[in-house]
């Protein structure tokens, strides 16, 4: 899709049609995060109000298509978004969804402690530990548990919480197909960090496969955050993302179960540390930990009746009368590895040059495998060799080196895009394809 095309689109009033059957309102956002945006979106068959994701057609690490895969697999199941249409546009890739209400993220920030209480903490975890158990024996793997992927239903469905967020799950083949059997698994080196750092397991730090336990991992951690409002591992200061990680990795690591689940009951201390005792091949006792909450909740002479701190009709008005908050601006999911913002910027700029150079072949086949290098420098430290370029195409020299000093990176990829942009042999070519 070109600029034009792109403009001419976005004022079309505002809206998008697909074959008549939805109306997507580009006026009325509803959220977003790394993926894109989320809009109100109207069945124009039966007027009920939907949700829109719309991923970006840049975008260099598609999620919704997964998320599309997943949520196919859960359709007859309730508490989990339904999924109405999933299409490609001049805007990009489109899923339609169910619209559900805030998020548990958004709806602590507006609560007046900042956190939950502990009766409707435990009853937040029930549910969601029903979800889990759910999706784990269909062998789904969440993959980014955070309390911005859980949401309540909308209007008249607020004492339901859902599970949402699909695009980093993955599925884990149960080889021998029976229920409550521990699943086969191939443990591999991913080499990328998936998750969002908060909340992330031990395991999911080192870049390891992911499976049942780290998500439970996941929601042990955000039950502390609820309770308390904060995590040891918060605001910790690093000149860089890598950096930042390796700190929190490092905090979380020599953070003792009792300082962590300092000035909480007993059963949240035996709750966190069950999940973090099991092995990654080991199926969890989901009774178990159930009925930890449950001991809780009677303990302290509470009743399961789904009545939330946010269950009240003035609070709730507040809440939809909100301005919309982009997921974005709150806790950033770190799908694949992040580079440093300088890194970043230093590569934006390169493509830049490149692109006002206008450096290109009669195929645009040397700028095309060039910029495929850039676009996958996430992963891996890539050096690019300052001989990578020839009159015939570019050579595929790389150096792998992960733990390579970034100040050096930077220089050696600087040099390399220079050494490109100047290039004679280009300068050449350039000079007899424009006359």
């Amino acid at each position: 899709m070109n600029e034009n095309t792109q403009k001419e689109l976005s004022q079309n009033n505002n809206i998008y049609k697909i074959n008549d059957n939805y109306t997507i309102l580009f006026n009325k956002k509803i959220g977003g995060g790394a993926f894109g945006k989320i809009y109100s979106c109207i069945n124009n068959k039966t007027k009920e109000i939907c949700a829109c994701k719309v991923e970006k057609p840049d975008i260099e690490n598609p999620q919704l298509n997964n998320e599309y895969r997943i949520l196919t697999l859960l359709k007859n199941y309730d508490y989990f978004p339904k999924c109405y249409k999933y299409c490609n546009s001049p805007y990009g890739y489109l899923l339609i969804l169910e619209k559900l209400g805030l998020n548990l993220g958004v709806i602590m920030s507006k609560l007046p402690n900042k956190k939950y209480s502990m009766k409707s903490a435990l009853m937040i975890i029930n549910q969601s530990l029903e979800r889990l158990k759910l999706i784990h024996e269909r062998g789904i793997i969440h993959r980014d548990m955070k309390p911005e992927n859980l949401c309540i239903g909308y209007k008249g469905k607020e004492k339901n919480i859902y599970l949402i967020d699909f695009g980093l799950s993955k599925i884990i083949i149960n080889n021998d197909n029976k229920k409550n059997q521990n699943f086969s698994l191939n443990i591999k080196k991913e080499k990328i960090v998936i998750g969002t750092v908060r909340y992330i397991s031990m395991n999911a730090h080192l870049g390891n496969e992911q499976y049942k336990k780290d998500d439970l991992e996941s929601l042990a951690y955000m039950m502390i955050y609820f309770i308390k409002g904060e995590l040891p591992w918060q605001n910790i200061k690093a000149k860089s993302r890598r950096e930042k990680y390796t700190k929190i990795y490092h905090k979380k690591k020599h953070t003792v179960n009792s300082e962590l689940c300092d000035f909480l009951p007993d059963e949240i201390k035996t709750f966190l540390k069950y999940i973090l005792n099991l092995n990654q091949k080991q199926n969890p006792d989901y009774v178990k930990l159930t009925n930890l909450i449950n001991n809780l909740m009677k303990k302290y002479g509470y009743t399961n009746d789904s009545q939330f701190d946010w269950y009240s009709s003035s609070f709730l008005q507040k809440l939809y009368n909100s301005p919309v908050i982009d997921e974005g601006d709150m806790i950033k999911s770190s799908s694949i590895y992040e580079e440093d913002d300088s890194v970043k910027s230093e590569k934006n700029k390169m493509r830049e040059k490149i692109k006002k150079n206008n450096i290109i072949n009669n195929n645009g086949n040397n700028v095309q495998k060039f910029s495929s290098f850039l676009n996958n420098m996430n992963d891996f430290d890539i050096i690019f060799n300052k001989n990578i370029i020839s009159t015939k195409n570019i050579k595929q020299k790389i150096i792998l080196e992960q733990n390579f000093n970034n100040q050096n990176r930077l220089k050696k990829i600087t040099n390399a895009i220079n050494s490109y942009v100047n290039n004679e042999i280009f300068k050449k070519k350039r000079n007899s394809s424009y006359g």
